[in-house]
């Protein structure tokens, strides 16, 4: 488990990078970052949870989030990590699991019928209509 204290923004974002480098933990494991000392998390922090995340995931293991306070519970919910990451409200530091009254997130779905699909309107975008121009019709010189 690694504690984060402070804040994940420009500020605090390269030093958890660099102690996230650091810490070597074994292929298949589960890495769990204590967040209870966070005070606040921009993009740039949720940026590198994600990173974080994918390298977990890139060596067969796993990223958890452990007791966010309000402020960062919310931007990790706007964000919408908490769909992809899962987030505990609190650590039960003598089994090492996080509590939360229920058992653990589920891994987000891996096939492509399982997954939520965007609206139509989400995230895609509208092709712009140009007015058709007559073969007939040449633009003067």
């Amino acid at each position: 488990m690694l504690t984060v204290r402070g804040r994940l923004d420009l500020s605090g974002v390269p030093r958890l990078r660099e102690r996230l480098l650091r810490v070597s933990h074994s292929p298949g494991s589960r890495l769990t970052l204590d967040l209870s000392g966070v005070t606040s998390c921009d993009a740039l922090g949720l940026g590198l949870l994600v990173a974080a995340a994918r390298s977990a995931r890139h060596s067969g293991g796993d990223l958890c989030l452990v007791a966010p306070c309000p402020a960062v519970a919310r931007a990790l919910k706007a964000s919408g990590l908490t769909r992809i990451l899962p987030v505990f409200p609190g650590f039960d530091g003598q089994s090492g699991a996080g509590t939360g009254g229920g058992p653990a997130p589920a891994p987000p779905p891996n096939g492509p019928d399982q997954q939520k699909r965007p609206s139509q309107r989400e995230g895609r975008a509208v092709p712009i209509k140009r007015p058709r121009q007559d073969s007939n019709l040449r633009p003067s010189a």
